[in-house]
């Protein structure tokens, strides 16, 4: 890891060497630390693209392979209602689906997913653990969304609630890809700072070793910029999180810069649409 990323710096000063000789030393760990992220996203993406038509295929949907703790199981959404072949669809798998359509909408599932992936997680370090992320499908036109969970456990009251905020974190990215003028903005308006890549280098140093217990450490003491450890990991999280959180509560009444970040989408009449939607099928109103 160390080798690649001194030759990721090395190309970046090579190419743009007035930019990099100008970046302070936590600018520069912040570059570093976007890059090293870009390149393990192309190569997802990379993999994804490759073995997109197998994954894709209509054989494919509903198949599940359980080997030991691991295993998947995928789906196909029609008019919002996931398919399976002519296979039974797991009772959980169903409710998980269920509730993401009560959370965002029926109509709202209905014209966005187009699939549905149940993977299998377990993390004995965690209890309730959860997981979850949206893909846009180009050849469908349409996203793609999964979540992860220990399969092996019943689904509980407490588990659904976790599942709500999970649901609204990743509408958000639906949202922010179809509205990119509004996620420009938010990231010009709250991550141009240097304060900001600075704390967003810091949360993502060792993340991918250590995970939420280093976006805890480095949240503390800037609970007035963040409205969790997770958004300082890049302006995309910050928006989802930011917008779940103005979502799920009132109007904020503090002026510091997480408060205005929550101020920002009522700015924004989409959102404010989509969050009264939300609050309606939450009963929150």
């Amino acid at each position: 890891m160390l080798k690649k990323s001194i030759l990721l710096v090395l190309i970046v000063a090579v190419l743009f060497p007035s930019v990099t000789l100008a970046m302070t030393s936590s600018e520069r760990t912040y570059l570093l630390s976007q890059i090293q992220i870009l390149t393990k996203e192309v190569l997802r993406l990379q993999a994804i693209l490759a073995s997109q038509n197998k994954s894709y295929s209509p054989q494919v949907a509903g198949d599940r392979i359980y080997s030991g703790r691991s295993g998947s199981a995928n789906y196909i959404v029609e008019a919002g209602l996931i398919k399976n072949g002519t296979r039974n669809i797991d009772t959980v798998h169903q409710k998980l689906f269920d509730h993401f359509k009560d959370v965002i909408g029926h109509n709202e599932a209905a014209s966005h997913i187009g699939r549905f992936k149940v993977e299998h997680v377990f993390d004995p370090k965690l209890e309730d653990y959860i997981e979850g992320y949206v893909e846009y499908i180009p050849t469908d036109d349409s996203w793609e969304l999964t979540v992860r969970r220990d399969t092996t456990k019943p689904l509980t009251t407490k588990e659904l609630e976790l599942f709500t905020e999970l649901y609204i974190h990743e509408y958000a990215h639906v949202l922010a890809y179809e509205n990119p003028d509004i996620l420009n903005n938010f990231r010009e308006d709250f991550w141009t700072d240097r304060q900001t890549m600075s704390l967003s280098a810091k949360a993502n140093r060792n993340f991918d070793d250590y995970g939420f217990s280093v976006l805890d450490e480095v949240y503390k003491g800037n609970f007035d910029q963040f409205v969790s450890g997770y958004a300082m990991l890049n302006a995309d999280e910050d928006f989802a999180e930011t917008f779940t959180w103005f979502v799920e509560n009132d109007y904020p009444v503090g002026t510091d810069v997480r408060s205005r970040k929550i101020k920002y989408f009522y700015g924004q009449r989409e959102m404010i649409s989509v969050r009264d939607n939300v609050r309606a099928n939450l009963g929150m109103d």
